[in-house]
């Protein structure tokens, strides 16, 4: 029912095609790349879904994180406004339910702009490339893996932006965060754990050792996260 409410809020502000837009852009991203510079990546070897990838998962990454920084400030900025959130809390409604509804909206933006950006791989696997055997699952596990990567950060913003009452700073610390791994760069060190760096990673051509790391991380990363989450949530409840 929460889930529902918060659908119906939303449709007020933009979310929807907040998403459907980001999703758009970062799906434009291979689409473009491969029409103007078609010769140097169908003149090289190797799995056509790491070829592209490789070219252009990075920027497709940062769109979606960026996606996931403006959504959270949308969240809870219309709880913010006019004192909603303050109402809310003298009404018998579960403080870490509304969280957790919260972040399912986020996360369900997040998965139609993958998926977009997925089904955009794929159209360019099969334009500029001849599909190889298992392509399909290839791109659904791409999928599965990038969503994976991305819950930590949904988590954390969403749980950023109910402390702050002033969406602009939620977006500060999001962009932060979020330059870090341009300003470090990605490495094999503990940075590609950290949250706003690991939606930059991809599965296609990397071992199973750091496959499994990865994974590890983001589910225990998601796990810290929300218990924090619903610890400050009825702390804040209490007050």
């Amino acid at each position: 029912m929460s889930v529902i409410c918060e659908g119906k809020k939303l449709k007020r502000t933009g979310f929807a095609p907040l998403f459907a837009g980001g999703g758009l852009l970062a799906a434009a991203v291979p689409v473009l790349n491969m029409g103007f510079r078609e010769e140097l990546y169908t003149g090289q070897s190797g799995n056509p879904l790491h070829i592209l990838l490789a070219a252009n998962w990075q920027m497709m990454g940062m769109l979606n994180l960026f996606l996931v920084l403006i959504g959270a400030c949308v969240l809870y900025h219309i709880e913010y406004r006019d004192c909603a959130l303050r109402k809310m809390d003298m009404l018998p409604l579960s403080k870490p339910g509304l969280f957790f509804s919260k972040c399912l909206m986020l996360f369900g933006g997040c998965c139609g702009a993958v998926v977009l950006e997925t089904v955009s791989l794929g159209f360019c696997m099969g334009y500029w490339f001849s599909l190889p055997d298992g392509w399909v699952a290839a791109l659904s596990t791409h999928l599965g893996f990038s969503l994976l990567l991305l819950a930590p950060v949904v988590i954390l913003m969403t749980a950023i932006s109910s402390a702050c009452n002033n969406m602009w700073v939620t977006l500060g610390i999001g962009l932060l965060g979020s330059f870090v791994p341009i300003a470090v760069g990605q490495t094999d060190s503990a940075l590609i754990f950290f949250p706003f760096s690991m939606p930059l990673e991809f599965l296609q051509g990397m071992d199973g050792e750091r496959i499994f790391r990865l994974a590890l991380a983001a589910c225990a990363e998601g796990i810290l996260f929300s218990g924090a989450a619903v610890f400050y949530q009825k702390k804040r409840g209490s007050m």
